[in-house]
């Protein structure tokens, strides 16, 4: 068995993995997005290991990985966003449809931009073009969204709960790693290079089997916090409660 077929057997795995253990935890309604994200690439990397690369199947499975990947990670990162701030609605809802909005504008602007420079090149396949341009803009554009929620997480004191703490940070930290491939791999001559991808592709299993074993049993985060909070934490709930209120009425104008 080559490299590659191993790698995408064993993400497969993971991925599989971790959305069995969403399920055995009650826990796939929860995380619907995710759960969805996970089964997408369980399936199209499973697919991906079957399939030879020299049919054109596997060319048309590729169109449908990175299409389904990049549409369930786009409402994995609004579903995280929402976990996070699911005490703070208006945060919630305008970070949320911000970041749907703002996606697909940065994805547009990035295709049309991409079209005007190609219009006088016929090489390599056009929809592969554009289906790359759009993943690295949709890839890049969740990553600013998931650098803030990665912020809120560090610099906030949010009364979560384990699993939403899992899921975020985990989930977070291996769409970033995807982010990273793509731009080394957009500064390759050929847009790809093997030891950047199996490298990363080690990293997402490595997160994903993490994932799973620290999922546990659901159970709401308690009502109120066991000690006070400290006056600086009073000061940073104080600003984020101000600024839910803000964009709550942002809302509904």
């Amino acid at each position: 068995m080559d490299p590659d077929r191993a790698v995408e057997l064993i993400q497969s795995a993971a991925s599989g993995a971790a959305a069995w253990r969403l399920i055995n935890l009650k826990l796939a309604t929860r995380f619907k997005a995710l759960f969805a994200w996970l089964c997408a690439l369980a399936a199209t990397n499973l697919a991906a290991a079957l399939l030879s690369r020299f049919q054109g199947a596997y060319f048309w499975l590729y169109i449908v990985y990175v299409s389904l990947t990049c549409v369930f990670g786009a409402f994995a990162v609004g579903e995280v966003f929402s976990l996070v701030f699911t005490d703070y609605p208006g945060i919630r809802s305008v970070g949320r449809w911000s970041t749907y909005a703002g996606t697909a504008l940065a994805t547009i602007a990035s295709i049309l931009i991409a079209a005007y420079f190609r219009r006088t090149s016929t090489e390599g396949s056009v929809h592969l073009f554009y289906l790359e341009v759009g993943q690295r803009s949709i890839v890049f554009s969740l990553a600013v969204v998931i650098a803030t929620i990665l912020f809120f997480l560090s610099r906030y004191p949010l009364n979560l709960g384990w699993n939403t703490y899992v899921a975020s940070g985990l989930f977070s930290v291996l769409f970033l790693s995807d982010a990273i491939r793509l731009l080394l791999d957009s500064l390759q001559s050929q847009l790809h290079n093997d030891v950047i991808d199996w490298a990363e592709s080690a990293f997402i299993v490595i997160c994903l089997l993490a994932w799973a074993m620290l999922l546990r049993p659901y159970s709401p985060p308690p009502p109120s916090r066991a000690t006070p909070p400290s006056a600086h934490d009073e000061h940073l709930l104080a600003q984020l409660a101000a600024i839910n209120q803000m964009l709550g009425r942002t809302a509904r104008r």
